[in-house]
């Protein structure tokens, strides 16, 4: 990678020492690519799905998702602020609202997921992104302190 002096700095100099922050960042790498991969193959499946029955994707998604999601109840509201008052600010008359909203979100996401399954069933997806090598780090403990006896299995 380098020379001073003609002693030359090489690629495991780097990066041993940060072997630990580059296993880090390599699974970030790889979360963030697969993430992307799985929403751009959703957004494939949607519109495959979409122009077979010639309609818009937003249209799939109200037919398929929206409107087969039920309105949220009053006791689903009461179950969820019994369930989670200790975290929520403020009281049930002030947040109702937010947690309308939460659990509205909850039901369409779950809807969606179902639906997307659903047609990911029916397609033949490969996904050739591989997860980053598992590394083993060798961690000396020569001289390090420890109990136990020097022949213990």
């Amino acid at each position: 990678m380098a020379e001073v002096d003609g002693v030359a700095i090489t690629s495991e100099d780097v990066e041993k020492p940060l072997a630990s922050q580059l296993i880090k960042l390599e699974e970030q790498i790889y979360n963030l690519k697969s993430q992307r991969l799985e929403g751009l193959i959703n957004e494939r499946l949607l519109a495959k799905e979409a122009a077979k029955r010639n309609i818009s994707v937003p249209a799939l998604i109200d037919a398929e998702v929206t409107s087969k999601v039920g309105l949220v109840t009053e006791q689903e509201i009461e179950k969820f602020y019994q369930d989670n008052k200790a975290q929520l600010q403020g009281d049930q008359a002030q947040v109702r609202d937010q947690i309308r909203a939460f659990l509205q979100n909850q039901k369409l996401a779950a809807k969606r997921a179902e639906f997307l399954a659903s047609l990911r069933s029916r397609a033949h997806v490969v996904i050739h992104l591989k997860p980053p090598p598992v590394i083993r780090l060798d961690v000396s403990v020569d001289g390090a302190p420890f109990k136990g006896p020097a022949n213990a299995p």
